[in-house]
C-alpha cells in the first residue's frame, strides 16, 4: 500500500499537499508528490512505493479526524536505534502519540 503523508517540507516550511507543489519529505529527504483529486484526501506521497518510515500504518478517516482535531506535530522522533519516526499529534507536555 502507498504511504501518505499529511505534510512534506516546501521550501523547508511544513506544507499540506496543494496542486502543483513539490516537497520533500522530512523523514528521507526524498521528493514527495503532492495528490490532490476527487477521490482521496489530499496527501503527500513517495514516488513509488517507497516508505521510509518502518512504524507507518495505513491512514484511516479515524486517524485523520484525530489528526485534524489536534494541533499539527508532525515531530521527528529517533528511537533507541536512530532511526527517524513520525509523530502525528503532539499532546499536552512533551508526550507524542503515533497514528
Amino acid at each position: 500500500m502507498e504511504k501518505v503523508m499529511w505534510f512534506a517540507l516546501v521550501n523547508n516550511v511544513r506544507c499540506e499537499a496543494a496542486p502543483s507543489l513539490i516537497g520533500c519529505c522530512p523523514v528521507c529527504s526524498q521528493p514527495m508528490i503532492a495528490k490532490c483529486g476527487m477521490q482521496r484526501v489530499s496527501h503527500w506521497a513517495h514516488r513509488g512505493k517507497r516508505n521510509c518510515d518502518p512504524w507507518w500504518e495505513p491512514e484511516t478517516l479515524w486517524h485523520r479526524t484525530w489528526k485534524n482535531n489536534s494541533p499539527p506535530a508532525g515531530v521527528i522522533l529517533r528511537d533507541e536505534r536512530g532511526e527517524k519516526h513520525i509523530a502525528d499529534v503532539k499532546k499536552s507536555g512533551q508526550s507524542v502519540a503515533r497514528g
